[in-house]
């Protein structure tokens, strides 16, 4: 995957087209695989993904990692509202994530067994 750095900055860019999703770690260290390439990234890196592009990320630091994370155009927004009402106690089931999943039209692939850690 691209890796280009601007003023400092990293930018790792997926294949190419608009962004649809793009992330930047603000504290923690992530990986992270685009299309299959696989990278680690930190603070100060952003991550342009287009539309359509199976991505993933993973905390591999020793600490509570977090990320900024917009998409365009806007309304994933509903999505993760509707993942929130679920909770964190026991309603929050694999049946109910397929229908928020299916209902806004998201896809989870299973990781071959190599990519788990």
């Amino acid at each position: 995957m691209p890796d280009r750095s601007i003023g400092g900055r990293s930018w790792i860019l997926g294949e190419s087209g608009k962004p649809h999703s793009v992330n930047s770690p603000l504290r923690g260290t992530y990986e992270i695989a685009v299309n299959g390439a696989i990278s680690t990234i930190g603070a100060g890196t952003i991550v342009l993904i287009p539309r359509n592009t199976v991505h993933r990320f993973r905390n591999v630091g020793d600490k509570t990692a977090c990320m900024l994370d917009w998409s365009l155009p806007g309304g994933q927004d509903h999505y993760f509202e509707a993942m929130a009402r679920l909770g964190p106690d026991d309603t929050f089931t694999g049946e109910k994530m397929r229908r928020i999943n299916e209902g806004h039209q998201t896809v989870f692939l299973v990781a071959r067994p190599d990519e788990l850690p």
